[in-house]
């Protein structure tokens, strides 16, 4: 089971008994295994750039974690900087447009009635 990529399950969150926790993902990571303890069910975890994460798991505190195409996929920094911009721009477009609307409403109103 060493070097196999694993999810480890935050017992703190469920101990948690706020509404704002209740629909919380419990699990965290992937984490890489470093050390495999099998006699005592014992696994110390690693971050995938070598990094060890401190204490240890119990090996019922995890599951196996498979990669499946599209599920998993970081995101850079560059892709969140872009998504910002978009954000941006589309809000940036939507207070044109009401601008826009409250003109068009204003001079409707502006003009006066024509006499029957």
């Amino acid at each position: 089971m060493v070097k196999d990529m694993v999810l480890r399950y935050n017992a703190k969150l469920v101990m948690d008994k706020s509404t704002a926790n209740k629909l919380v993902y419990c699990w965290e990571g992937p984490y890489q295994v470093r050390e495999a303890n099998q006699k005592k069910g014992m696994y110390i975890l690693e971050e995938f750039d070598g990094t060890l994460v401190p204490g240890t798991c119990l090996g019922n505190r995890l599951k196996k974690f498979i990669k499946q195409e599209g599920f998993y996929e970081p995101v850079s920094s560059d892709t969140q900087e872009e998504v910002r911009d978009e954000k941006e721009e589309e809000e940036e477009s939507e207070e044109e447009n009401e601008a826009v609307d409250g003109d068009l409403a204003g001079s409707m109103t502006s003009q006066p009635r024509p006499d029957p």
